[in-house]
């Protein structure tokens, strides 16, 4: 694999297909993961080198599978990007544990088991880590108390990895978007707000692109990107 390698979590729609597309375009190699491998094949279809891959990141045995496969398969990884992401939209005073634990494991335990299994060839290759947070890891909304909370945690993790990766050449990087016109909106239960002024996925990407593009010796850290008329 001579071309440089990019994991791209939640790839097969929106931000990340998005992303996909816009690293294949940089000539990155892209592995998409998402549950659902017939919508990947659109993605990868796109993408002049890509590996679609069928996981569950709600299953920590299927995430190992995906770290060894890309050991394996790949050979190499020098971009791991943390888009997945899901939420439940509910006053946390009536939120069901399913959709709170759902939550957590989709939004944090998946992003850390899979940067624990896999950084090891991020260490060799003196790769990049990226998480695309939200806004709502600094801000909380009424009834997006969970999600704003499980991305808190995600950045948490960030930094910490930032001092933990220091010295080993791994650059840490966290993409902050505001409202984006995704598909959280309608799997969220909020089919029916208004995306008009939203950032657009493909704006995500760009600003994403922008930070692992930069010499070895800068880390553009952290990188918001918001609507100019606010967000919802």
């Amino acid at each position: 694999m001579t071309r440089p390698t990019a994991l791209v979590t939640g790839a097969s729609k929106g931000i990340g297909a998005a992303i996909s597309r816009r690293l294949a375009r940089a000539g990155y190699h892209v592995v998409l993961a998402a549950r659902t491998a017939s919508a990947l094949e659109g993605v990868a279809a796109a993408c002049d080198s890509a590996r679609v891959v069928e996981t569950d990141l709600l299953d920590p045995a299927a995430l190992t599978a995906l770290a060894r496969s890309i050991e394996q398969v790949e050979g190499r990884l020098d971009l791991l990007v943390h888009n997945a992401g899901v939420a439940h939209v509910a006053p946390l005073t009536e939120m069901s544990e399913s959709a709170f634990e759902s939550t957590w494991a989709v939004n944090v335990r998946a992003p850390w088991l899979l940067t624990r299994e896999l950084a090891p060839l991020l260490r060799v290759s003196r790769g990049s880590l990226v998480s695309v947070l939200s806004i709502a890891a600094r801000r909380v909304f009424p009834g997006w108390g969970a999600y704003c909370a499980s991305k808190s945690a995600l950045e948490a993790l960030m930094r910490t990895w930032h001092l933990e990766f220091q010295g080993s050449g791994v650059r840490v990087l966290s993409l902050y978007p505001g409202a984006t016109d995704s598909d959280i909106w309608a799997s969220a239960g909020m089919a029916d707000v208004n995306r008009e002024g939203m950032v657009t996925p493909d704006e995500v990407a760009e600003a994403l692109a922008y930070m692992v593009s930069q010499d070895a010796r800068v880390r553009v850290s952290e990188l918001f990107i918001e609507p100019s008329g606010g967000d919802v």
